[in-house]
């Protein structure tokens, strides 16, 4: 295979946490959870992407956390996956997210690059009454992983196998509990541009 045919098989998937929000007092409000990912194919014999589980719940609530709706929808063979509107109210809420990313071609893929799920920016409404000190331990409560769906970390050379090899993937929002006490905000907080890239190229050595 010549170097440019190589250079044709990629998949590059981004994830995208578009908002998520932290609830005030009232509980009025909800922020909404998504996920964009996106593969781009250039082979017919290449085909990397996302498909609901074989079984079991695609998303889990716990504590007093809601979804807008409790199970993940999109089309098979999707690139594009959108997670339902989620809402956060106290320390101990947690939503987790799980699907699949399958690679239903003859060709074995491995993940040849990644980023880590980072925040663009939050955003605090202007009434917000917290000093800096609880600000910084309010951001530090809210944990936000892209992970295996065993709670193993996603890692430069992990393989999937042609035809039909699969691995299940989560996303897991938390607003942490801690044993001292947590200084709850008193307005909505934004966390926005949330972000992770995974890319999938051909494992030559299979």
């Amino acid at each position: 295979m010549s170097k440019k045919e190589k250079n044709t098989l990629l998949s590059i998937l981004i994830v995208g946490v578009v908002i998520v929000t932290i609830i005030f007092a009232t509980f009025t409000r909800k922020p909404a959870i998504s996920n964009n990912m996106l593969s781009e194919n250039n082979s017919n014999n290449w085909d990397v992407s996302f498909n609901l589980l074989d079984s079991g719940s695609s998303i889990t609530i716990l504590e007093y956390a809601s979804v807008e709706q409790d199970y993940l929808t999109f089309n098979p063979n999707s690139t594009i996956i959108t997670l339902p509107h989620a809402l956060l109210k106290a320390p101990g809420d947690k939503v987790i997210y799980k699907w699949n990313v399958k690679n239903k071609g003859d060709i074995n893929a491995i993940l040849t690059g990644k980023t880590d799920i980072k925040v663009g920016n939050i955003i605090w409404n202007s009434a917000e009454t917290l000093d800096d000190i609880s600000r910084k331990n309010l951001i530090n409560d809210i944990e936000i992983k892209f992970t295996y769906a065993d709670g193993t970390d996603i890692k430069i050379g992990d393989k999937l196998e042609k035809n039909n090899g699969t691995r299940e993937l989560m996303v897991t929002i938390e607003y942490v509990r801690r044993d001292e006490p947590q200084v709850l905000p008193s307005h909505s907080v934004h966390f926005n541009n949330i972000t992770a890239v995974l890319i999938y190229g051909q494992d030559y050595n299979n």
